[in-house]
């Protein structure tokens, strides 16, 4: 049980980079703990130098950009097959968060 949820977490712990502009991109991070599993949007400015990361705001409603399904990802243990099913809230969130023209293809 304890290698599936690693193998899990480790495969869900994935990040995805779309450009907004030439030095703004995004981050998403999802993070299947225990109650539940969280999606975080977080932009980063490339430089020269190291990326300055700060965690994606709304422009509307100024708050941070994350999102909550529960219970947690261990409980689908027995049904694998529901996995995709209990992530496309998360994954719609980040969709509709990050611009279409900014997402991979």
């Amino acid at each position: 049980m304890r290698t599936l949820v690693l193998v899990l977490l480790v495969a869900l712990s994935w990040f995805a980079v779309a450009t907004l502009s030439q030095q703004t991109n995004y981050v998403i991070f999802m993070d299947a703990g225990s109650t539940g599993t969280r999606v975080y949007l977080y932009t980063y400015l490339s430089t020269n130098n190291a990326p300055v990361v700060s965690q994606g705001i709304n422009a509307v409603t100024q708050q941070s950009l994350n999102s909550r399904v529960q219970p947690g990802l261990a409980t689908l243990y027995n049904n694998v097959s529901a996995i995709a099913a209990y992530l496309q809230p998360l994954i719609n969130f980040a969709n509709q968060n990050i611009p279409a023209s900014q997402q991979a293809s």
